[in-house]
């Protein structure tokens, strides 16, 4: 019977140190699932905006983050601010237009105070059409 008083109240003491560091495990995998998440739907937009370029027959760079807003405003729930598009030159034939895009991902309120807002930037080639002609 002495062995069992001295195992009173372990689990408590245990709790206390176990229960912070689950909590922490979680947030993390919070963390990385939005971070995931919001790659994706930068990738997504990256392609949607070099291919609108690749097929613009007017001003590439306005089809581009046309095409980039309604992925991100349609798909995302984790931008924050829209994306930032940028083209690297004007569709030319024979030449691949490159999309490079940005968002901000909001990763506040996670319960992990340390960690701000990150940015993820996606860039995709797109080939420019030959048979599409300019305005």
């Amino acid at each position: 019977m002495g062995s069992q008083r001295n195992d009173r109240g372990s689990f408590a003491v245990e709790m206390v140190f176990i229960t912070p560091a689950v909590l922490l495990i979680l947030a993390l995998v919070a963390v990385g699932g939005r971070m995931a998440s919001a790659h994706g739907e930068v990738e997504g937009a990256a392609r949607d905006a070099a291919r609108a370029a690749s097929l613009s027959r007017g001003d590439a760079r306005a089809d581009a983050l046309a095409a980039a807003e309604a992925v991100i405003t349609n798909d995302s729930q984790h931008c924050v601010g829209g994306p930032k598009v940028s083209l690297d030159h004007d569709p030319v034939v024979g030449q691949p237009v490159v999309a490079t895009v940005t968002c901000t991902v909001q990763l506040t309120g996670l319960g992990l105070p340390s960690i701000a807002n990150r940015s993820v930037t996606a860039t995709v080639a797109a080939p420019v059409d030959q048979y599409v002609a300019p305005r």
